[in-house]
């Protein structure tokens, strides 16, 4: 098989070595974001790696597909981006990876947690002009605290773990509750994890079903003074009502690794460059708003995993003509 691969880092390349000398694969590397304006690169090619920003449009995969391409495989688990439909339509097999190291996300979610607790981004910028006082810094102990989990996949449920770890009491919510799961957590409605949660964090896939699940009317089901940490989706989260219920202090804290309308931000080097999203540029200038770079999975064990079960996906292909983690 010869792969196309595209959107790489550095940081992919001796994984990228690595596996597809391990499943006999011959690849090449595109650094730019597949789409429609380079999907003719792919010619000669029997399949295309992506990541999660990549833009696979109907376009864009009617192009590969004339050029002979069989199989899109993306290094991500989310897949909005990929038109599953129009994929379907031209013959095309699509995989992601439905689970890497669920400890990446799941520790940077406390951790995202923990630094709102103790007000740590107002804490680095005293420190970084010498303001050593303690005045606005006093925060609140996750020990004592209720904490809301929002999708129980391995994600969610390595994340209650930590949290229970740290002596939290962990409620969840998921429309498919893991039996497992119940011995560290419990389960409760939606309603009433956002009513008793302080801290609400989110671990699921984005679908139209749960598109801004996290919108104006349920952020006021929640405490005045809960945070909210989202290492997952940001389609999850309207955004502009959560800015609005910041700035009317209805929400005590936010924790954005991801924001809905991240292309062309997160991932990109934007310095001395002006971002034209006036509601990103509000939430990332308020006190008790921890803007992340969509980098909660970035650990070397993650990025390793990512990229092996994408090429072993497409060495499935080759080998029974079907990939393993079949998207539709």
């Amino acid at each position: 098989m010869k792969v196309l691969m595209y959107a790489v880092r550095p940081d992919e390349m001796d994984a990228i070595q690595r596996y597809t000398k391990e499943f006999g694969i011959e690849y090449d590397i595109v650094k730019e974001n597949f789409g429609v304006e380079n999907a003719d690169k792919a010619k000669g090619y029997d399949a295309i790696s992506i990541l999660g920003n990549c833009l696979a449009t109907r376009e864009a995969l009617k192009k590969v597909a004339d050029l002979g391409v069989k199989v899109v495989a993306d290094r991500s688990t989310g897949y909005e981006k990929i038109d599953l439909e129009a994929a379907k339509e031209f013959g095309l097999q699509v995989s992601n990876v439905p689970g890497y190291s669920p400890n990446a996300i799941s520790e940077y979610a406390i951790t995202s947690a923990l630094m709102l607790a103790r007000n740590v981004k107002i804490m680095m910028q005293h420190s970084a002009v010498n303001n050593y006082s303690l005045k606005g810094l006093i925060g609140f102990e996750i020990r004592k605290s209720v904490v809301g989990i929002i999708g129980t996949g391995r994600i969610g449920r390595e994340a209650a773990k930590g949290f229970k770890g740290l002596g939290a009491k962990v409620l969840a919510y998921d429309i498919y509750p893991c039996e497992e799961a119940k011995e560290y957590l419990e389960y409760v409605s939606l309603d009433e994890l956002l009513k008793r949660s302080d801290v609400v964090s989110l671990h699921m896939p984005l679908f139209d079903s749960n598109y801004h699940i996290i919108n104006e009317e349920n952020l006021k089901k929640m405490k005045r003074t809960a945070v909210l940490v989202n290492t997952s989706r940001g389609g999850l989260v309207d955004s502009k009502a959560v800015l609005k219920a910041l700035e009317n202090k209805e929400l005590a804290g936010f924790a954005m690794d991801v924001y809905e309308k991240e292309l062309g931000i997160m991932h990109c080097d934007r310095t001395g460059c002006h971002i034209e999203d006036e509601i990103f540029n509000k939430l990332h200038s308020l006190d008790n708003v921890i803007v992340s770079p969509h980098y909660a999975f970035y650990t070397d064990e993650a990025v390793a995993n990512m990229v092996e079960i994408a090429l072993k996906n497409i060495s499935s292909y080759e080998k029974t003509g079907k990939v393993i983690n079949h998207l539709f």
